[in-house]
């Protein structure tokens, strides 16, 4: 009679889905960890162009300040040194605004943009910051309303440089009568009070920006690592229980061969995959 032959049933069957799901949770790992460091890297450079900019407008301030400051001096000492102290501190504002206007171009002139920044005083390593940052975040809500507030002071600026014209045309052409002068200094404190509110208005909108900025790639991150967290426990879960399914099918198939070869009804061979036989019992049949 023809003898059963004992098969084994592929074992890389449960091995295969199981190891496709470990290389799944590696991957999905592998890319939440990229999308995390590029949030963090996004963030290094958010956090170091905003404060680029808020330097930036200390240094503005101050130039502004220096310029009213030294121009409210030429209309007492009437001295050269003093007028030209005041247009230096100017071309400080300038130099910003014109690298404004140059990142406002299409396309861009970030060369013009550089040299902008640098005669307003910024540090040679942050330019390349802040010229990344406005081309990049001009019409994000904070950097779009800090933008139109330093704007809107060229107009001021502007009335700054003429009044100081005028103030310079008063003192060389009538050696400073006392009543106009007078009017010019009193624009001089109006043109200030103006220019500090917008100097305020700008940094506080930088701020809240890099506070945005911060507690939504904290959100982000946050919301990777759960989702990350959450489908690995149920993969892992998944691959436990198969592994629990497997370890009970194959004691239920042991536990039946065992009992089949020892109750000496049939006979059984088992060989190995060179044929060469492994094992054969016989039946007690005759």
């Amino acid at each position: 009679m023809d003898l059963p032959r004992s098969r084994t049933a592929p074992a890389n069957t449960p091995d295969f889905s199981s190891r496709g799901k470990v290389i799944f949770i590696v991957s999905l790992f592998v890319v939440i960890s990229i999308l995390m460091e590029s949030a963090i890297y996004l963030q290094a450079n958010i956090f170091d162009g905003v404060r680029a900019y808020v330097r930036g407008e200390g240094l503005w301030a101050k130039a502004q300040k220096d310029a009213v400051l030294y121009l409210e001096r030429y209309s007492y000492s009437h001295l050269e040194s003093d007028f030209l102290a005041h247009q230096n501190s100017v071309q400080v504002t300038l130099g910003d605004r014109q690298a404004r206007l140059a990142l406002d171009e299409n396309p861009p002139d970030e060369a013009a943009a550089y040299q902008g920044f640098l005669q307003g005083n910024n540090d040679p390593n942050d330019v390349g910051s802040m010229i990344w940052f406005f081309l990049n975040f001009q019409n994000v809500s904070y950097m779009r309303d800090a933008i139109a507030i330093w704007r809107s002071a060229d107009h001021a600026i502007e009335s700054l440089v003429a009044t100081g014209r005028e103030l310079r045309q008063e003192i060389v052409a009538t050696g400073g009568r006392p009543e106009r002068v007078a009017a010019l200094r009193a624009r001089l404190q109006v043109l200030n009070d103006e220019l500090l509110q917008l100097e305020n208005g700008f940094s506080t909108t930088l701020g809240e920006g890099a506070r945005w900025v911060r507690a939504a790639v904290w959100t982000v991150s946050v919301a990777m690592l759960g989702v990350f967290v959450g489908i690995a426990i149920y993969v892992s879960h998944q691959i436990i229980r198969r592994i629990a399914k497997s370890e009970r099918e194959l004691i239920a198939s042991e536990s039946r061969f065992r009992s089949l070869k020892d109750s000496n009804t049939i006979g059984i061979v088992s060989w190995r995959m060179n044929g060469l036989i492994d094992e054969a019992t016989t039946s007690s049949w005759t």
